[in-house]
């Protein structure tokens, strides 16, 4: 399922929740850190991709 076929469903309501949680915390951590960490977590996100796709 992708985001795009999950509009209806729970799924699509937490993952709102999720990112402005995320955009939140972001909003209280300061720019030398924040920079940092959100680089890490698209590394992350890309790790994760090629391994699923291995």
């Amino acid at each position: 399922m992708t985001n795009r076929a999950c509009d209806e469903c729970p799924v699509r309501d937490l993952q709102k929740i999720q990112q402005l949680l995320e955009k939140k915390a972001l909003a209280r951590i300061p720019e030398e850190v924040r920079e940092p960490l959100l680089e890490a977590k698209k590394q992350m996100r890309l790790a994760v991709r090629g391994i699923i796709g291995y």
